[in-house]
């Protein structure tokens, strides 16, 4: 099983977010990413053998559970960067405590085996992936120049998630295996 824990969407938010993505996808030729998988990644796991879920469920019951947080979406960024992009997102700020929350996740499941990320964390909503080299990014460019705004949403965040990642042909779906509640 290919799993990862991340954050879901408030409604409002995913959205926002999904009438943005209807209006980017004639500009550019990317692999957009499908409204309903819209969230953000904590912790991407990996391969995992199905019979050890249990065992990773239960740890990550343990995570210190911090406060909601609020989160909110604003501004794009590229992955690595504007002038070689393989990611187009869009920037989350929540202060430090996301921040917290991953380097948590990550310290639990370190101690069960899962290696640690060895990347700063950099908390971000993917829109798309880049997969063809040299692909004329102008209009989405000028497209993104023109916006009267670069907010999107806010939110509280309630809990995080276990999620499994399905490959179905050339898109993954995302199925909720276990929800992590915050504390109030």
């Amino acid at each position: 099983m290919r799993l990862f824990t991340g954050i879901d969407l408030d409604i409002q938010t995913r959205q926002n977010v999904a009438a943005l993505l209807a209006s980017f996808r004639p500009m550019a030729p990317l692999l957009w990413s499908p409204a309903e998988n819209l969230h953000i990644t904590t912790k991407f796991i990996g391969e995992v053998p199905d019979e050890e879920v249990e065992e990773m469920t239960a740890a990550l019951r343990q995570v210190p559970v911090p406060k909601a947080f609020t989160v909110r979406l604003h501004a794009f960024g590229w992955f690595p960067n504007p002038h070689n992009p393989r990611n187009f997102f869009i920037g989350i700020d929540a202060g430090d405590s996301l921040s917290n929350l991953a380097l948590a996740i990550n310290k639990t499941l370190l101690e069960i085996g899962i290696p640690a990320e060895t990347k700063p964390y950099v908390p971000h909503l993917t829109l798309a992936r880049v997969k063809q080299a040299n692909v004329d990014l102008r209009p989405l460019r000028g497209t993104i120049a023109a916006l009267q705004s670069v907010e999107f949403g806010e939110f509280v965040v309630p809990a995080f998630h276990l999620y499994l990642s399905e490959l179905q042909s050339s898109v993954s779906t995302y199925i909720k295996l276990a929800e992590f509640p915050l504390s109030l």
